[in-house]
């Protein structure tokens, strides 16, 4: 997973806890889900609405629609806190992954938390937490948490690409969900950034 987003986002409101879903490309019909959860892209959703809203059904529901299309499915869920050294999953947080755990394709689930003591103009690692919800054939399963070093980025370029938007406050051009309900003509897909990010890399 290329992550630049993630930490774009948590970047951009330093103030506030952020959060936003993470994709993966559907399995093509007849094809068997593989056993890694292969995450390749962010979808930026909030940074000032907290607590469980209409608008978290309405961007899920929006964000399902578009990305389908283009052969994506929600995979997962990233937050992370307004605190500075507050790691943990919140009560909001861990309800979005659980809803997005229940509708997921995937059989499995991601959810990644920030830690904003390992975010730097020069990144080292990837900065992230990780959870898996992990469903069996009764329809149940349970979170168990992901080893640091069992979370890896797309390729070694992303430190480097990322290192250079928050040097070049390239996190000013990132929007999120909050943004599009501010104005509907702005892109929480982030497309532009995307061309940037993929270029860079």
């Amino acid at each position: 997973m290329n992550g630049s987003k993630v930490i774009l986002h948590a970047a951009k409101y330093p103030h506030a806890s952020v959060n936003g879903v993470l994709l993966a490309k559907l399995p093509s019909k007849g094809e068997k889900i593989g056993s890694k959860l292969v995450l390749i892209d962010a979808i930026p959703l909030f940074h000032q609405t907290e607590g469980l809203s209409p608008m978290l059904e309405v961007a899920l529901t929006q964000i399902e629609s578009r990305t389908a299309s283009i052969g994506y499915g929600i995979a997962g869920f990233y937050h992370a806190s307004r605190h500075f050294r507050d790691t943990s999953v919140d009560i909001f947080s861990q309800r979005i992954a659980d809803r997005i755990a229940d509708l997921s394709p995937f059989g499995r689930t991601a959810l990644l938390t920030v830690n904003n003591r390992e975010i730097s103009l020069n990144l080292q690692n990837h900065s992230l937490l990780g959870q898996m919800f992990i469903g069996n054939s009764e329809g149940t399963g349970r979170w168990r948490t992901i080893a640091k070093d069992n979370i890896r980025v797309e390729d070694d370029m992303t430190f480097a690409v990322t290192s250079q938007l928050l040097q070049t406050r390239g996190y000013k051009d990132l929007s999120d969900f909050d943004n599009h309900l501010d104005d509907v003509s702005i892109d929480y897909l982030n497309v532009s950034l995307n061309i940037e990010i993929d270029k860079a890399s």
